[in-house]
């Protein structure tokens, strides 16, 4: 390139720079974020930050000026360690990648006054593609999280189903071929290398034998004419909790019911033993409906097991973090927790009920069982009362 024409570049008005409070080092953050998406290798986005860290950090983010490293190659392999090759090759895989475009004089050498050197502009000008190349890979971190996740309740729900099954039948030839499935899983930590197909792919594996597992006890339970305990309603773990009404800052004592606490149990146990899986879902959010419809049709009727898998996607759409949710069924159960998600998720939808904070609200019922003042009874008979007058509620057979 002529030096008329490199002049030139450098006067341009328009040129690309930083914006958005992006610096220098917070760019190249972004840039090393990226590189496995653009196919560029590990050592040469290494040589792309130490080229990038001998510019001035001004001319990143001037639309006057392009920031350009003008260190020959024989310099920049005695200062990085490494081969004049190997920077050869750097620059080259970088400049396919898009990310420099190397610039020198008719003899082949850099020179600052020419404005010879690897130039950075190429990649300012992708800021915007780099951030959602970023945005798009911690969409995906988020989901494959979440995925493992639910991959785990569904194992820790099989191997109890497979347990109960083996209480009843104890050479039962389908607990016997579960439990060889489960061993033939992947390790938790194989899961961190699978696509998010294939493990999307295991998880609804996981999920139909969780299916098939209950259906297998059901007949069991049906023959030996034992209650099916695996499959009694969430909201039964919750009777012998003495609580107030959920909300995110949940007061420190029960309401006063006016009644007696014995007839007071006596009408919890009574509103419990009622609840079936068909009156659970009036009581759900349209949203969770929406997946638990889904799973009715996929296998044929609902289970506690449906509304525990609804309830793990709708943790992330309403914002609530893992740990959060991790802590809310550590310390109350599964089944309590799956429950006063679906308060939760219930109330989120009333427009006439603000919830700005999912995450706390869930935190503070959660703190509110440990104190022994969570009342969910309370919630789940509210619910029901609105969801008399809610267009769209009916029960479906």
């Amino acid at each position: 390139m002529s030096l008329t024409n490199t002049v030139a570049r450098r006067d341009h008005p328009l040129l690309p720079s930083l914006t958005d409070g992006f610096t220098r080092g917070s760019f190249l953050t972004l840039v090393e974020s990226v590189a496995p998406s653009l196919g560029v290798s590990g050592a040469a986005i290494q040589t792309f930050g130490r080229m990038a860290e001998k510019t001035r950090p001004t001319d990143w983010m001037s639309p006057d000026l392009e920031p350009i490293c003008y260190m020959a190659q024989s310099e920049m392999a005695r200062a990085f360690g490494r081969s004049v090759a190997r920077i050869r090759a750097h620059e080259r895989e970088l400049e396919r990648a898009g990310l420099v475009e190397r610039r020198t004089r008719a003899n082949g050498s850099r020179c600052g006054y020419a404005g010879c050197g690897i130039v950075f502009t190429p990649a300012i000008a992708r800021l915007e593609e780099f951030r959602a190349i970023r945005d798009r890979l911690d969409a995906e971190r988020r989901k494959a999280a979440h995925l493992r996740g639910r991959r785990s309740a569904h194992i820790r729900r099989l191997k109890s189903v497979v347990a109960a099954i083996r209480e009843i039948d104890e050479s039962n030839e389908t607990a016997a071929a579960l439990s060889e499935v489960l061993a033939s899983w992947p390790r938790a930590d194989a899961l961190h290398r699978m696509t998010p197909d294939r493990l999307q792919r295991h998880v609804d594996e996981a999920d139909d034998a969780c299916i098939s597992a209950l259906e297998v006890l059901e007949v069991l339970e049906e023959s030996s004419g034992q209650p099916p305990e695996i499959e009694r309603s969430h909201i039964q773990d919750t009777t012998e909790d003495r609580i107030s009404p959920c909300n995110a800052g949940v007061p420190e004592t029960p309401p006063d019911g006016g009644g007696n606490e014995t007839e007071e149990r006596e009408h919890e146990n009574a509103f419990v033993e009622n609840i079936t899986p068909e009156r659970l879902y009036r009581l759900c959010s349209p949203d969770m409906q929406f997946y638990l419809d889904a799973r009715r049709e996929r296998h044929g009727r609902l289970r506690a097991h449906d509304f525990a898998s609804v309830a793990d996607l709708r943790v992330a759409e309403l914002g609530i973090s893992k740990a959060a949710w991790e802590n809310a069924i550590d310390k109350m159960g599964p089944a309590l927790a799956t429950t006063c998600l679906i308060v939760l998720a219930a109330k989120a939808a009333d427009p006439d009920i603000p919830i700005l904070s999912p995450g706390g609200y869930l935190r503070g019922m959660t703190n509110a069982h440990e104190r022994g003042q969570l009342h969910i009874m309370g919630s789940l008979i509210g619910l029901s009362e609105r969801s008399r007058f809610a267009p769209g509620q009916a029960v479906r057979s």
